[in-house]
């Protein structure tokens, strides 16, 4: 389980472990070798993220859609 994270496998992982340590530093318990060797792993996690999004999205274009509303209904609609 221990891999899971601090080798960054996780298939949903938008960040890697790196981000989180350097967001709460300094942490009790934590070297700086360990955090190094932390942030050399979220640099290997972004260069193979950005290498898979770029291959996904030029592969299959995505579409959406973008609604607004500012959450007021009509008297006759809300009544109803």
């Amino acid at each position: 389980m221990r891999d899971f994270f601090f080798e960054n496998r996780w298939c949903h992982q938008i960040r890697p472990l790196s981000w989180l340590l350097d967001r709460f530093a300094p942490i009790a318990g934590w070297t700086e070798e360990e955090m190094e060797e932390a942030r050399e792993k979220g640099r290997e996690f972004y260069a193979v993220k950005d290498s898979m999004d770029h291959e996904i999205t030029s592969v299959s274009p995505k579409v959406g859609i973008l609604f607004y509303s500012d959450n007021e209904m009509s008297e006759p609609l809300a009544t109803k």
